[in-house]
């Protein structure tokens, strides 16, 4: 297979690398180098090159030197454009040392082609607009109703539930509660490092409102209260809605084989827009009304 990407590759004149690394649950380190091209046809193609063992995770000298070899043994150290990693500054001294190690061989190339991905920089955004909403610690909650079962579009209402609607709520509190019971599955969670995960997670959440409803008022014991509350759902869907964008620009991005510097670029205006708007909402109290926020 290496001697078929070799001879791939032969016949290219320019290529763009993709290098990213990452931590195994055991704990080793390793380096992955993709390969990105457009062939005779115009077509975008793009192949792994190598997933190598890191003994220093995020060593700027490992990660260069096993960069620079990789590119040598598919005999791209003279035909390199340009290298996308993501914000973490060991990157940008791997891109200084590979930099000193390429340069003169590889025409056009320096450090200046070192391109930012622009999902990662949508992340860090994430990040920060999460933190600056200082949510306070839960307090306790009044429960609301003594029947777990009603759906999320009686909740929006508030309506009460019409004559022969108990026995239909009753079967959807036991079904709920035998889904949680006999067909356990860990719920989405959010991670700082894993792109739009809260947005996933609250987007399940809520769509599984009557899930989880059910499920806290199942497992409370020594009367704690685990249930989230009607305003504390309201604003779980409004944190969704506020993050919607960011999610469907990154995915737009890394799922499209025909983005191009342009659709960057009126993707990063939009999201511009979006936050001002945001902005000018929680300034107005338009939005977050249900105050759970200080």
């Amino acid at each position: 297979m290496k001697a078929k990407i070799i001879r791939i590759l032969e016949d290219i004149n320019r290529v763009a690398i993709t290098v990213d690394g990452w931590t195994t649950e055991n704990g080793c380190g390793l380096l992955g180098v993709t390969v990105h091209w457009i062939d005779a046809r115009w077509t975008y193609r793009e192949l792994v090159l190598a997933v190598r063992e890191l003994y220093e995770m995020h060593d700027a000298e490992s990660m260069a030197e096993i960069l620079a070899k990789v590119l040598e043994e598919y005999g791209l150290d003279t035909k390199l454009c340009a290298i996308t990693t993501d914000n973490a500054s060991s990157n940008k001294r791997m891109m200084a040392i590979l930099g000193r190690r390429v340069c003169g061989r590889s025409t056009g190339f320096s450090v200046r082609r070192h391109v930012p991905c622009v999902t990662h920089i949508v992340n860090i955004v994430v990040q920060a607009a999460l933190k600056s909403f200082s949510i306070p610690t839960t307090t306790p909650i009044v429960e609301e109703e003594s029947d777990v079962g009603r759906t999320a579009n009686m909740y929006d209402s508030g309506s009460d539930m019409e004559e022969g609607e108990e026995d239909i709520s009753l079967q959807r509190r036991n079904s709920s509660i035998e889904e949680i019971v006999t067909k356990p599955r860990l719920p989405s969670l959010d991670c700082p490092t894993r792109w739009s995960s809260t947005h996933d997670m609250l987007e399940e959440a809520t769509a599984k409102r009557d899930v989880m409803d059910a499920g806290a008022a199942f497992f409370t014991t020594g009367g704690s209260q685990t249930k989230i509350s009607r305003d504390e759902w309201e604003l779980l869907k409004e944190f969704a809605l506020l993050l919607g964008p960011f999610a469907y620009t990154t995915d737009h991005v890394i799922r499209s084989k025909e983005s191009v510097i342009g659709d960057v670029l009126l993707l990063v205006r939009a999201l511009v827009r979006h936050m001002d708007d945001v902005t000018k909402r929680i300034t107005e109290s338009t939005l977050f009304t249900c105050k759970r926020l200080p």
